[in-house]
């Protein structure tokens, strides 16, 4: 609900494109599999997460899952964008969230001082071309 809300914010919200939550890095692949399998163009959108409270395993661990996530990208049907850290860092939360994420994120971003930085903006761009 939140990529969304911030496509119809910039004016490029399509209702063709779906947005589909997969939960975790780690269960993309299987779905990757299956676009790709039935031949249907998609953006995957992932987490970096290096935030700075992660241990090294924990970064090595996303590590290992983003690339497992590029190595199946069929580029002539897909791409893929990587956000900082995750979506929250991305809109200016920097604190870490373990529950209603979606909602917090939303909220924050339905403040009237909320602003959409030019990065995260052009990485929207990209989602709904």
């Amino acid at each position: 609900m939140f990529i969304p809300h911030l496509a119809h914010k910039i004016g490029i919200f399509r209702h063709d494109h779906s947005v589909i939550e997969f939960g975790s890095k780690s269960a993309i692949p299987s779905y990757l599999r299956l676009l790709n399998r039935f031949f249907i163009p998609h953006v995957v959108v992932h987490d970096r997460d290096h935030q700075e409270y992660k241990d090294p395993d924990a970064i090595a661990s996303a590590d290992k899952d983003s690339a497992r996530i590029e190595s199946l990208l069929d580029t002539s049907l897909g791409s893929s964008i990587v956000l900082e850290n995750d979506i929250e860092e991305e809109i200016g939360i920097t604190e870490p969230l373990a529950k209603n994420k979606p909602f917090i994120a939303l909220s924050h971003a339905r403040n009237p001082g909320f602003n959409l930085s030019e990065k995260l903006e052009q990485k929207l761009r990209q989602m709904y071309q």
